[in-house]
């Protein structure tokens, strides 16, 4: 009787343990993985043609003979530019060709002479964070000066900062500020030569293609 009940026990010892054995391990799923999305670069590519108004102001030194210091009187007008970007990244360069209206901007204390219009050909490179774009420009400038009924061009150098704002795929606004240093002689007298500050400040409205 004893043998029976060892041999049974030992029975039921082995088939527990080969149960136990047997049990299939929880099979543990990975955790999900979250990946953001990668944020896609507004695109500033392309051409583009708009028009512009502009406050204007400056002064200029008339070298002897007869020289001396004189202000530009505050004008403003219409311009109208066009220009291409490209860009890498965040950066978005280019180039632009501006012409100003700049209202027969007279010097003062100086009768029948005045500043006509400015043409400026500039690069300009920035960065661009989403629809805003912070730039620098820089470039030829030509202007037409007029004294004593006779025209001549005045030409220099160009800089300047802007802001544009992209208000579509297609239409953006913006704020520049261009200075101009500009020299040439005067068409008036002889022999003597103008130096030019001239500055503007405009509000651009922007047709993008």
């Amino acid at each position: 009787m004893k043998t029976l009940i060892l041999s049974t026990s030992i029975l039921a010892l082995t088939g527990a343990t080969a149960f136990a054995g047997g049990a299939a391990d929880p099979v543990q799923e990975p955790a999900p993985v979250y990946t953001a999305p990668t944020p896609q670069l507004t695109d500033w590519t392309g051409g583009y043609v708009g028009l512009g108004y502009s406050m204007y102001s400056g002064d200029l030194d008339y070298s002897n003979p007869g020289g001396g210091s004189f202000d530009l009187d505050d004008s403003n007008g219409a311009n109208i530019f066009g220009g291409y970007l490209f860009q890498s990244g965040n950066i978005v360069y280019g180039g632009e060709l501006a012409y100003y209206d700049t209202g027969d901007q007279n010097v003062e204390g100086v009768a029948g002479a005045s500043m006509d219009n400015v043409l400026d050909l500039s690069g300009r490179v920035g960065y661009a964070i989403d629809n805003v774009q912070f730039y620098a420009l820089a470039g030829y400038s030509m202007g037409e000066f007029s004294q004593g009924g006779a025209d001549e061009d005045l030409d220099g150098w160009n800089y300047g900062l802007g802001v544009e704002y992209l208000v579509s795929d297609q239409f953006s606004v913006g704020l520049q500020y261009t200075g101009r240093e500009l020299e040439g002689d005067n068409p008036a007298v002889a022999g003597q030569e103008i130096d030019m500050n001239h500055n503007s400040v405009s509000l651009r409205a922007a047709f993008r293609f």
